[in-house]
């Protein structure tokens, strides 16, 4: 009876924490595929990602002290203190007018809904065993994006008036129950013990593991992509292709299919097998040569941006499971200065596709920002993919 009791209590936690990270990624994906268009109309399109890159220099900051943090408060308040504060941002988000205001708003928004995402992964770790990592963590990111594959048909629909404010106040909104959640299920949340080393020991001892630096580089490339892709392909689609935003809406939740269909059963194939890396060449392969071809097709075509897109996705689906699988089985629970290292991934693009894009939108023109992104993919994706020991 005590192991039906326990086997029953283990599998009410995951449930909580899925739920938590529904509701999460609610609030995240919510405003994801509309922030650059919203600061575009604040900054113009040249100076779109600056402002990303501001915010990703505060994100990095607190990623830096992050361990600090949580030996300090323990992941339970720094959960809610994040939450609360991320609350007030969006709030101000959806009421405010003044652009200064604003644009501080926005990088406070790009600081700290990442961190959000990263004290989830501790909550995970903490009930996670590292025989079944594989389908933990496809489930998790299969239960992740499904908010994305529903949220722009919504978004777009409310953008048929260029309403931004609605959409920052929904995001808020979803964050209530989140915070309930945390405080029914979590105030007594034992913390690990937290390795308590410098940051700069932290990332010197990452790097010396040849591993770990590796996924890394992998999942930082991925993240290039998405930054890419979330800042310049719903202006691209909408400014350049001429798609309105209900159509942008449609094919982006097309587009998100992938991360739902695929990612459980291949968390599952890699518990069995041990062995991230095909399935990680697979799809930066199929990553690459669908992003170089976004930079060839100018057709208002809805059938076809839609299965460029979603064929891109299935790549990028393949390289998230993969690269999560083969982080997580690799580290140990009290290792919070390496989750935070690894998250860093999510912000450093935005530090340096400032300086990439403004020359390409200069001297190229927005689209060949693509080819330039494809590229990258092929070589350092299947570099050091091809590097990674088991």
């Amino acid at each position: 009876m005590e192991k039906v009791a326990s086997e029953l209590k283990h599998a009410k936690n995951f449930i909580i924490v899925f739920v938590a990270a529904l509701l999460l990624a609610f609030n995240f994906f919510f405003v994801y595929f509309i922030n650059s268009s919203y600061l575009e109309t604040l900054v113009g399109e040249k100076y779109v990602a600056l402002f990303f890159a501001i915010g990703a220099i505060l994100n990095i900051l607190i990623f830096m002290n992050a361990a600090k943090i949580l030996s300090h408060y323990g992941n339970f308040k720094f959960t809610l203190y994040l939450s609360i504060l991320e609350i007030v941002v969006l709030l101000g988000l959806a009421t405010f007018s003044n652009p200064l205001i604003l644009l501080v708003l926005f990088t406070a928004h790009q600081a700290l809904s990442p961190v959000l995402l990263y004290t989830l992964d501790i909550f995970l770790e903490k009930i996670s065993s590292n025989a079944s990592i594989g389908s933990i963590r496809g489930t998790y990111l299969t239960i992740m994006n499904i908010p994305p594959a529903i949220a722009p048909i919504i978004v777009g629909l409310i953008l048929a008036k260029p309403e931004f404010w609605k959409i920052y106040l929904i995001s808020a909104i979803f964050l209530i129950p989140f915070i309930i959640i945390i405080i029914m299920n979590f105030k007594n949340f034992k913390d690990p013990n937290y390795t308590a080393l410098s940051f700069s020991t932290s990332l010197r001892a990452f790097f010396r593991d040849l591993n770990l630096s590796n996924i890394f580089k992998d999942n930082l490339i991925l993240h290039f992509f998405y930054a890419i892709m979330v800042i310049y392909m719903p202006i691209h689609l909408n400014t350049n292709i001429g798609f309105s935003w209900p159509e942008i809406g449609t094919m982006f939740s097309i587009m998100l299919l992938p991360f739902i269909l695929f990612q459980i059963p291949l968390g599952n194939i890699e518990d069995r097998e041990h062995d991230e890396k095909e399935i990680l060449v697979a799809g930066f392969l199929i990553m690459s040569i669908a992003t170089i071809l976004m930079s060839f097709i100018v057709e208002n075509n809805f059938i076809l941006w839609t299965s460029l897109l979603f064929i891109s996705r299935i790549g990028a689906c393949f390289v998230e499971v993969s690269t999560e699988s083969y982080f997580f089985r690799h580290i140990r629970t009290e290792n919070a200065s390496y989750v935070s290292i690894f998250r860093m991934t999510r912000a450093v693009p935005y530090l340096i596709i400032p300086l990439i894009s403004y020359l390409a939108i200069t001297f190229f023109g927005l689209q060949y920002i693509f080819l330039v992104m494809g590229i990258l993919v092929f070589l350092g994706g299947l570099r050091y993919t091809f590097e990674l020991r088991q």
